[in-house]
């Protein structure tokens, strides 16, 4: 509340308290002396972001969707990490018409008709050129959006070792820790061999 908003309503309540009921009744409201607009304008830059801002920064149900079909087809580690990151981003932004049919789901009405119509058309025979459309859920997020959101719903890292995948570093450390177990084995096989001929 502004310094002028706050002496306004000083006095308001000053007036109100001090003039009787039927004058009171014929003051302005306090609420009316604060326009919303005003008001809606000023949380909107303490938070920094407009409400279209905000909404493409929310993750909703529809939105989660999409984001699991497209892990399943771009397997975001590997060689070809970035590429498919890229293609998840690009893909979380626009729904393009050679997908399958289900894809049909995150667009809105009248895309939705004209999606379902160009699939028509290609069994049909057709051959029209692949079209993109805007999915009807808000978020639109950044590469950094996409990477953290992978991490909150995985641990990457242990990802990466389930698929065989680790780094340049990574593997020679592994070969030099596999090969030091190795011989560590081969002299408790020795010491043991010899404990036992030392028996017989």
């Amino acid at each position: 509340m502004s310094s002028r908003q706050e002496k306004m309503l000083r006095e308001s309540v000053h007036t109100l308290f001090a003039c009787s009921i039927q004058e009171a009744a014929k003051k302005k409201p306090i609420h009316e002396m604060f326009p919303p607009e005003e008001n809606k304008k000023k949380k909107e830059a303490q938070i920094g972001w407009g409400p279209d801002q905000i909404r493409e920064k929310l993750w909703c149900q529809l939105a989660e969707v999409r984001f699991s079909r497209l892990i399943c087809l771009y397997k975001p580690i590997g060689e070809s990490e970035k590429y498919h990151l890229a293609k998840i981003h690009d893909h979380m932004h626009h729904i393009y018409d050679n997908e399958i049919e289900q894809c049909a789901m995150f667009l809105g009405e009248e895309d939705k008709k004209q999606f379902l119509a160009t699939h028509r058309a290609r069994k049909a025979g057709k051959k029209p050129p692949v079209k993109s459309y805007e999915p009807i859920y808000g978020v639109r997020p950044t590469l950094e959006d996409i990477d953290a959101k992978l991490r909150t719903w995985f641990d990457l890292e242990v990802c990466k070792i389930s698929s065989g995948i680790v780094e340049d570093g990574e593997q020679d450390e592994q070969e030099e820790d596999d090969e030091e177990e190795e011989d560590q084995e081969d002299q408790e096989n020795e010491h043991t061999g010899g404990v036992k001929a030392g028996r017989t």
